[in-house]
């Protein structure tokens, strides 16, 4: 059986574009946002496309462009490779080899070329992929991004925030404390589950953003744990606490805008 075609969004284009990675290269070097944007745009892109649309596309010059109905045959291609990518979902890269065909050709160039530069560091290379793979399952498993506001960033505190809104419970908080302290290794668990419960009550992720903090989730200075806590315990008037004030709604491809 072939596998569905993917047809990437422009931006992914600027991988090609990218510094080389050196294995020994420190996890806060790897951090690009522009890698983020592009990797979950071809994610974004897999999501079939209901009606013909007119969606505004992200930068700074802003613009419309004109999206049509997907034919049944392309929906439905599109439909399997979200399902290969969800057979990835509690398993480490390599356990789940129906993901590759989607996620390694859009790696960005220079993480897949630690292989060519050090042969022998393997496990590097598997670390360096990894958050790309868990993010492209977690994704293929609940679509829903938050819509776009100039100037305002929301990131998975705030989606915690909004969980525990949506189900008025204290365990929500309890979880949420419980991924602050999660090391790297543990974080497929942690947000297996997470996000298992804002697909139920419908509460949206910023996924590039995501995809930018799992990466720098073993910083020394736990600035990423530090911005979801502010998300989530931020007071009740601060603009952090407005974010989640009104129920989300989903957002268009190319609203993605990264920040912290």
């Amino acid at each position: 059986m072939s596998t569905p075609p993917i047809n990437a969004p422009a931006e992914a284009r600027e991988l090609a574009q990218l510094p080389k990675l050196s294995a020994t290269t420190r996890p806060r070097e790897r951090l690009s946002t522009v890698e983020s944007r592009a990797f979950v745009g071809m994610l974004r892109s897999l999501l079939p496309i209901e009606r013909d649309t007119i969606e505004r596309t992200s930068g700074a010059e802003g613009g419309f462009t004109e999206r049509k109905k997907d034919s049944a045959s392309e929906a439905s291609r599109k439909r399997a490779t979200l399902a290969a990518l969800r057979r990835g979902l509690g398993k480490a890269p390599g356990e789940a080899p129906e993901m590759f065909p989607y996620v390694i050709p859009y790696l960005p160039k220079r993480v897949t070329q630690m292989r060519a530069e050090a042969p022998d560091e393997g496990r590097a290379l598997i670390r360096a992929q990894e958050p790309f793979f868990l993010i492209a399952s977690l994704f293929a498993a609940h679509q829903l991004d938050w819509p776009y506001l100039k100037d305002h960033h929301r990131n998975f505190g705030a989606s915690y925030r909004a969980l525990s809104v949506a189900t008025g419970r204290e365990s929500v908080e309890q979880r949420f404390i419980a991924l602050l302290s999660a090391r790297r290794d543990d974080l497929p668990t942690h947000l297996r589950h997470a996000i298992g419960q804002m697909k139920a009550h419908d509460v949206p992720v910023r996924w590039s953003e995501l995809l930018d903090h799992v990466l720098l989730w073993d910083e020394d200075n736990r600035r990423v744990q530090v911005w979801w806590a502010n998300s989530f315990w931020a007071p009740v008037d601060s603009p952090a606490a407005a974010l989640t004030a009104d129920q989300p709604a989903p957002a268009q491809e190319g609203d993605d805008t990264p920040g912290a």
